[in-house]
């Protein structure tokens, strides 16, 4: 039987937070904040306009930004490789409060969009060279990216229960997120903070007194397996996109209300 991370459990077995990913990750957050505030026309958009001049790489780019395949479907894949790699109660809780955790960070982070207005996306500024049509944003601010927070925050889930497949987690995110930045989509602080966002949340939510409530969901996992698996699929289908189906169920729902 494979062991559980040294940073999973403490000497006298009790659970412990993943203190050094936890402490990146809010360094990351607020390196990002920071550059999003004093530091965006010294860096933010000289790097947005240097990496967007790659014109060999549009076609990746665009592949990376618009194809959920090669976003957060990969990782989620790694999630479910980690829940059937290891069958110990603690990794599986930790992975179904680390999923939990990260699509909590992405709501978050698209809320603190709204909610700061900090800066519009670079596309709608900088004569870079995107794909992308200005006009089929409604979200016209990008600060902190909530698409980096999903990403990174499902990467450090795997890293929590298998490091070296983490490793490949996080340069996929940093990968798709960096592609971002390329369309035009997001400054680096924005990455920067999104992704520091996400690993932040998901090692916060590694408490044991969340834990304790992930362990019912596996007792139920295992005497409704099917009905369990069915719901799983579901919501690692909507993971796996972004959310981006739920959001348009949720627009049009309050659009008919709104209408009666």
């Amino acid at each position: 039987m494979r062991h559980n991370p040294p940073y999973l459990t403490s000497e006298r077995g009790g659970v412990v937070l993943p203190r050094t990913p936890l402490l990146i990750g809010l360094a990351c957050l607020l390196l990002g904040a920071g550059l999003a505030t004093l530091a965006r026309q010294q860096l933010d958009r000289p790097v947005v306009l240097w990496l967007n001049h790659f014109a060999l790489l549009d076609n990746v780019a665009h592949a990376l930004t618009s194809l959920y395949l090669l976003q957060g479907a990969p990782l989620m894949a790694g999630i479910w490789l980690v829940w059937f790699d290891a069958s110990e109660p603690l990794a599986r809780a930790r992975v179904v409060a680390g999923v939990f955790a990260a699509s909590l960070a992405a709501a978050v982070s698209r809320g603190l969009e709204f909610a700061l207005s900090m800066h519009r996306r670079p596309l709608f500024d900088l004569p870079v060279v995107s794909r992308f049509d200005p006009t089929m944003f409604k979200d016209i601010y990008s600060f902190p990216s909530d698409t980096a927070t999903l990403l990174f925050g499902l990467a450090m889930v795997i890293t929590l229960i298998r490091p070296r497949i983490g490793f490949i987690a996080f340069a996929w995110a940093l990968g798709a997120s960096s592609a971002r930045v390329y369309e035009g989509l997001h400054y680096p602080s924005d990455i920067l903070a999104g992704a520091g966002l996400g690993v932040t949340v998901v090692c916060i939510l590694q408490h044991r007194a969340i834990l304790r409530f992930c362990f019912p969901v596996l007792q139920w996992a295992d005497r409704r397996a099917g009905i369990f698996y069915a719901g799983a699929f579901i919501a690692s289908y909507s993971v796996a996109q972004d959310f981006s189906d739920i959001r348009d169920i949720g627009r049009a729902l309050a659009a008919m209300f709104l209408h009666f």
